[in-house]
């Protein structure tokens, strides 16, 4: 499992990078391994291009933007990346118990004990079990975003090697990649997706409908497409519908 460190304290950090890798060293008898990454900062996790398994994080003098950043708020900005694995708050300084935590983020005390480590460890490995695989997505704007196929609405390719990924959430991404390539990438691990054209892709399970030269998702969203495009949609929908019975 890959686990990353995220503190600005460094002898934390680097009590925390000891402890993690004794850890390992009695799981590796079960074949279990832990790749720990450590950071320093917020700027150098935000820009790391990698999924981890669980997050060990604690900031209280770190900034972002010229504004202070805690640990709560990282965990806020990994969560909007798409990241949805399990993230522990280290509490010291800052006591995150007394915060409102969202799903999959929990506390863990300072000075770190090593039974409440292994428990934590175990606890995050036992949720990453149970999670939806995630697609990697490199983003022209917002470095890398992590999203679920059943979060995948369409891509639309609105210009020369840059697509448009539209979510159920009605949020939008910019992917500096053609449609095809996403198409070629995502479809051995999803075989339903659905190219209706070079330049549009979509996820058949959230079309609703689909009439001359437009289709509508479940969402309520409508896109216009071409009329042979809409054809696709159509016959699709057809097949969907007579498989469902």
């Amino acid at each position: 499992m890959h686990v990353a460190i995220c503190d600005d304290n460094i002898a934390d950090r680097k009590q925390m990078e000891r402890l993690l890798g004794r850890e390992s060293d009695k799981l590796a008898k079960d074949n279990v391994i832990l790749y720990i990454d450590s950071y320093g900062n917020p700027e150098a996790l935000l820009s790391a291009q990698m999924h981890y398994g669980v997050y060990f994080i604690d900031l209280t003098s770190s900034q972002l933007d010229g504004k202070p950043v805690n640990g709560l708020d990282l965990a806020r900005m990994l969560r909007e990346t798409g990241i949805d694995s399990t993230i522990f708050l280290c509490c010291g300084q800052i006591d995150y118990h007394t915060m409102e935590l969202a799903p999959h983020i929990f506390c863990i005390d300072k000075p770190i004990r090593v039974q409440e480590l292994s428990h934590a460890i175990q606890q995050a490995a036992d949720e990453l079990a149970t999670l939806v695989p995630r697609i990697e997505f490199r983003t022209i704007s917002h470095g890398t975003f992590y999203a679920s196929y059943e979060e995948i609405l369409y891509f639309h390719e609105l210009s020369d090697c840059q697509s448009t990924l539209y979510l159920t959430d009605g949020r939008s991404i910019q992917v500096p990649e053609h449609v095809k390539n996403l198409y070629l990438n995502i479809k051995p691990a999803h075989p339903d997706l659905l190219a209706v054209s070079l330049k549009f892709a979509l996820n058949p399970q959230h079309l609703q409908s689909a009439g001359l030269t437009t289709i509508t998702f479940t969402n309520g969203t409508v896109k216009k497409i071409g009329l042979r495009a809409a054809r696709y949609a159509r016959k699709e929908l057809k097949r969907r519908r007579k498989r469902a019975g």
